[in-house]
């Protein structure tokens, strides 16, 4: 439970930062702490994302999901900045691009949370 929790967290921390990002966009400082942080959050929880797939499906299954995981994350790679360069052409600004990302990254930390197995508590039984 604590890994769907850290997860969570780390994705809603970089949809913040990316958000934060831009509103400090005025102070240098502010804004490179900011990038710091929403780089940051994904490369720590890289380690507790891949926990989760043998966590849900086991065997071949979890082969699967992960090979499932890095196909949608190659694609993910070739679509978001055709999508944010259409975004900024479309709106003039490189925020609208930005904002969808943190969008998106905050609708996969919700789906965590919510579709995740939760464990099981044992009954004490005496």
């Amino acid at each position: 439970m604590r890994l769907i929790w850290l997860r969570s967290l780390a994705a809603r921390e970089f949809a913040l930062e990316c958000f934060l990002g831009h509103l400090c966009a005025n102070n240098d400082a502010l804004a490179f702490l900011a990038l710091v942080l929403a780089v940051a959050c994904p490369l720590a929880a890289a380690a507790v994302f891949w926990q989760i797939p043998p966590m849900v499906l086991a065997g071949t299954g979890a082969a699967g999901g992960i090979a499932l995981i890095n196909s949608i994350g190659a694609l993910a790679s070739w679509v978001c900045p055709s999508i944010v360069g259409w975004l900024e052409d479309v709106t003039g600004k490189t925020a609208s691009g930005l904002y969808v990302v943190a969008g998106v990254v905050a609708i996969g930390s919700a789906l965590i949370l919510l579709f995740m197995p939760r464990p099981r508590l044992r009954e004490n039984r005496l």
